[in-house]
């Protein structure tokens, strides 16, 4: 394949790719970047609670340590809605960017919590099918998933698979297996294919960092409408949901060995919102808290013992509009509302204090937590935090380069 190698030419990559210095940046327009996080706020804030691999509240980044041009009249620049960011642990995140042709785009990574960022590497290039969305004016858009640190899989969605083991130097296409796995390795975060029900019966799964083969579980969670992952600080995987439309009943199962078995944890205590589905968030193997999706009051369940049992919280009842719930390395369990109060309990749930932290919601990577700044405006340049102890908190600033 040497017209893809060709392609990949990072030498010839870097000739179209303008890096000024950083002195450059002082006449960017405050004014312009803080009035813009401001009206996406509202906007990213679902999507943050709707994908793992969150996009950018905006554009900002001008801090030395990042690679950025201003905007440009007759070149645009990428905005918050184009940048794709995920994490894979507290050191190793990937950002990536969409070209404006369908099938290519362009990702940058770090390997230090996000205080260098490389240059530019383009994405394989991912033909154009001949049916299928793009026969209707629709778009595609390709993205690398995180295999392990350093390795990155295309699906085959749309044609070949990739992976690159440098990450995103180079690629290689290949033919991917699906193969059967007693356990999850640790470090890795387990995962259905998609959130399609085609997909969920494929099982819970995730890519083999050395081959890129779809890894699935051979002893499954009993149910089959499992819909999230929640893995815990030691390792400990539990899997909840009641269906992609809410349909099935809510249910919960545990695993203490890293999906080699599973125990049914379902509730059978009388909580009347569970028809609606709730949300869990694990602390370790017997330790978790269970909450209503969507409820005009708030609600909290802990159990204590592996999920045997189910208690509620009362203390969690004085609360309304609460969108993150999570816990941190010490045990204590944070609550943020849509008007950006946090709290904090340290006693399990049964009392809360207001606490002052500078993300607004938090989800778990290995070996820490990644978080959004509470404060758009006031964080500027800051996009995101990193934490290993869900209490002090790394901010990271994404590049924002000009499109090549």
């Amino acid at each position: 394949m040497p017209e893809v190698h060709h392609h990949y030419d990072r030498t010839a990559v870097a000739e179209r790719i303008t890096q000024p210095s950083f002195d450059e940046l002082v006449d960017r327009s405050r004014h312009r970047v803080n009035r813009t996080r401001k009206a996406r706020l509202a906007g990213v804030a679902v999507l943050f609670l709707l994908t793992a691999a969150p996009l950018l509240t905006l554009p900002g980044g001008d801090a030395s340590n990042t690679l950025v041009v201003p905007p440009s009249a007759s070149l645009p620049a990428w905005d918050a809605f184009d940048i794709i960011v995920e994490f894979s642990d507290t050191r190793y995140g990937v950002a990536q960017y969409p070209a404006e042709t369908c099938g290519q785009g362009w990702l940058s990574v770090t390997q230090d919590g996000g205080k260098t960022w490389s240059e530019l590497r383009p994405h394989p290039s991912i033909p154009t099918p001949s049916k299928g969305p793009e026969a209707n004016g629709a778009c595609v858009r390709p993205t690398a998933t995180l295999a392990a640190p350093g390795t990155l899989i295309m699906g085959a969605t749309a044609g070949p698979a990739f992976i690159s083991h440098d990450s995103g130097q180079s690629w290689r296409e290949y033919q991917p297996q699906v193969r059967v796995a007693d356990s999850v390795p640790d470090g890795i975060v387990p995962r259905w294919p998609c959130d399609e029900r085609q997909c969920k019966e494929q099982g819970l799964g995730w890519y083999d960092p050395a081959t890129g083969d779809w890894m699935v579980l051979k002893n499954q969670p009993p149910g089959t409408e499992y819909v999230s992952v929640s893995v815990a600080f030691d390792g400990s995987i539990w899997v909840d949901g009641s269906g992609p439309d809410g349909s099935g009943e809510f249910q919960i199962a545990a695993s203490r060995d890293r999906g080699h078995s599973w125990t049914d944890r379902t509730p059978a205590e009388d909580i009347d919102w569970l028809g609606h589905a709730g949300l869990l968030t694990a602390y370790d193997a017997d330790t978790a808290y269970l909450y209503p999706t969507e409820r005009d009051g708030f609600s909290l369940y802990r159990t204590t013992d592996g999920g045997q049992t189910w208690q509620p919280m009362p203390a969690a009842q004085q609360f309304t509009d609460i969108v993150f719930v999570w816990p941190n390395r010490q045990g204590g369990l944070t609550l943020a509302d849509r008007a950006h109060q946090q709290h904090l309990s340290t006693d399990g749930g049964k009392s809360f204090v207001p606490v002052s932290l500078p993300v607004w919601g938090a989800t778990p990577i290995t070996g820490g937590l990644q978080g959004w700044p509470i404060d758009v405006a006031a964080a500027d340049p800051v996009d995101l935090y990193l934490s290993e102890d869900g209490l002090t908190w790394q901010p990271v600033e994404v590049p924002y380069y000009q499109r090549p």
